[in-house]
């Protein structure tokens, strides 16, 4: 491709990119019109309904584009080079921006959700639709943008190799697997034990077949020993399958519509934020601003199971934004396993506390900051794992394999700290607790018998 070749700064940078976001917000536009369309072909009251989404849509995607490009144009960076290097200082400088702007943006949803629910209840409902269609079409253009030029980057730097995409294809798989599963679960039940074998039974070959036949990037990525840590991983996924089976079923009675638009809009919302970075660590890794606190958010409302779900593909978008390859096993672990596990998160929603009379608002932020201990305590596991096994070779003189994987990720409880103190910041207004349990209510029975 000829812009592998290609030299220049901020500005060649900012405008070669510009005809794919100019692309993009056609592709977004049309199929917004498309959708509200639909709606109000099958029904005008549903497209009234859909009215207040489809507007805070295009005005989140609007302010996402244009306060990134405005930026980017005018951006105190000067440095000019080959256009990898000048995307990494751009990325670097453009994410502290989006990290304060992301903050504003929040914080102002907030305001306006708690004074609506206050002053003017009647008109709470189209006004949350729209400041979730705002988020969600805000965090939109930030993954598109951002997300174009990683992949950019990684292709001029001949990252992208058959690893990248037999890995990316397995991903896939599992997505686009899980995904016919539900369908089939909804209109053909019978049928569903039956694919639900074979399904698993393919993504077990494909992960085999890709941990056996791809080798180690490079000689000191070669696991201390591939026996044992594939034993360790296997033992960690049979504990989130465990508890997510056992403690994870959807408490809820939202339909199964609601559940995959909030499936949505929550892993859109949590892949923007993973871009709004503190700090990033030389061997993967990095703590940023609250981005798992939209996906925990979603497994306490839906459940484990279906967090887990979610989870992984967030994993999968993550491997995307950026690739950490140096053995098959390795980016299994540290990608679909390790944010799979952030769906165990929802395990809280039955745990009752205390009394939630006596504890008022705080139960819903104590339930939540429970189950978002134990899911980070598994993703810290899976890091370990990986680690300890493949990354041993990179430890700082003085530490052993051992220590260092363990204090090396030690990022993730920083980053369980910040999604902590936002979540507990979030919740603590009993309208948006209220607001957050309603999303899938519990059975009248259940919910009276937890004092909801």
């Amino acid at each position: 491709m000829l812009f592998l070749a290609q030299t220049g700064g901020k500005a060649e940078v900012a405008a070669f990119s510009a005809p794919f976001a100019l692309l993009f917000t056609l592709v977004f536009f049309l199929a917004l019109a498309v959708y509200y369309t639909v709606k109000w072909r099958k029904a005008q009251g549903g497209a009234v309904a859909s009215a207040p989404v489809c507007m805070g849509l295009a005005a989140g995607y609007a302010l996402g584009i244009a306060a990134l490009y405005i930026y980017l144009f005018a951006m105190p960076y000067d440095a000019e080079g080959a256009f990898q290097d000048v995307i990494k200082g751009m990325l670097s400088l453009a994410g502290s921006y989006i990290l304060y702007l992301s903050i504003g943006v929040i914080l102002a949803l907030c305001a306006v959700l708690v004074l609506v629910y206050r002053l003017k209840k009647d008109s709470f409902a189209p006004v949350a639709r729209f400041c979730g269609g705002l988020a969600v079409g805000y965090a939109v253009a930030i993954i598109a943008v951002f997300t174009y030029l990683n992949v950019w980057r990684s292709a001029i730097k001949e990252e992208l190799g058959l690893n990248f995409w037999l890995t990316v294809g397995f991903f896939a798989a599992v997505v686009l697997l899980g995904a016919v599963g539900l369908v089939i679960r909804r209109y053909a039940k019978k049928a569903f034990r039956i694919y639900l074998y074979a399904a698993g039974a393919a993504v077990v070959l494909y992960g085999i077949l890709l941990c056996c036949l791809i080798p180690a990037a490079e000689p000191d990525y070669e696991p201390l020993s591939s026996a044992g840590m594939y034993i360790c991983s296997l033992v960690l996924v049979a504990v989130i399958a465990v508890l997510a089976l056992l403690f994870g079923k959807d408490p809820g009675t939202a339909s199964q519509t609601r559940q995959i638009a909030y499936a949505g809009v929550c892993i859109s919302l949590s892949f923007a934020l993973s871009y709004v970075k503190f700090f990033s660590l030389p061997q993967g890794g990095s703590v940023t601003f609250a981005s798992l606190l939209p996906l925990m958010l979603y497994a306490y409302m839906f459940g484990a199971r279906k967090g887990v779900f979610a989870g992984v593909i967030y994993g999968f978008l993550q491997f995307i934004q950026s690739p950490q390859f140096y053995q098959p096993m390795q980016a299994l672990i540290d990608y679909p396993i390790a944010f799979g596990a952030i769906g165990i998160a929802g395990i809280s929603r039955r745990f009752h506390i205390a009394d939630k009379k006596a504890l008022g608002r705080w139960n819903v932020a104590l339930e939540f900051s429970a189950g978002a201990t134990i899911a980070v305590l598994l993703r810290y596991a899976a890091h370990f794992i990986s680690g300890y096994f493949v990354f041993s070779s990179w430890k700082m003189e003085g530490y052993t394999a051992l220590t260092w994987s363990l204090v090396y990720n030690l990022f993730t409880i920083a980053d369980l700290a910040i999604v902590l103190a936002a979540g507990i910041a979030f919740l603590l207004p009993r309208s948006i607790s209220r607001m957050v349990l309603e999303v899938n209510p519990l059975p009248l029975a259940e919910s009276a018998a937890a004092g909801e």
